[in-house]
């Protein structure tokens, strides 16, 4: 084999072995359910975008080399973390529009009623759907709402919101 040849080959081999590398990423953040990022949440109703607080998330990913990467945010009782969030006015049985940008396989609602910190009411979704309604309450009085998103054990945001039934 003379030199040329023999260079051709190691180029070859070079651009197959980059194209096995960038093909390899890009399958895996297309098959993959859990985004990158942290996704983020916006919370409608009657088409505007309602007050929220960030509550608790973990979000974690790797990096090149086998190297782990993430971020978290530690709230007290999302309670009382709904209680410094400014309230909004809203219809009973109406609805509030909860968009993710990334859909999470699986969405945990918790409501409570202010004045009751220790009681609530969880509802479990199973839903890989970006756009999620939520009917508000029928009787009058103030709620406090939090719309937890799971992509996986390390991988969960929780948007805390504050709701008036008039």
């Amino acid at each position: 084999m003379n030199l040329k040849s023999r260079k051709f080959l190691v180029k070859l081999f070079i651009c197959t072995f980059v194209v096995c590398i960038i093909s390899s990423y890009a399958y895996a953040k297309m098959t993959s359910d859990v985004p990158m990022r942290k996704p983020s949440v916006a919370i409608k109703y009657n088409g505007k975008i309602v007050p929220t607080s960030i509550g608790e998330h973990t979000w974690s990913g790797s990096l090149p080399k086998g190297q782990k990467a993430g971020s978290s945010y530690l709230v007290g009782p999302s309670y009382d973390a709904g209680m410094e969030v400014s309230g909004f006015s809203a219809k009973p049985n109406s609805e509030v529009e909860v968009t993710f940008n990334s859909a999470p396989p699986e969405i945990i609602l918790r409501l409570w009623s202010v004045g009751d910190s220790v009681n609530d009411t969880t509802i479990k979704f199973d839903s890989s759907k970006k756009v999620n309604n939520i009917t508000l309450p029928d009787k009058k009085g103030e709620y406090i709402y939090e719309m937890n998103g799971y992509w996986s054990e390390r991988n969960y945001t929780s948007t805390i919101f504050r709701i008036i039934i008039e």
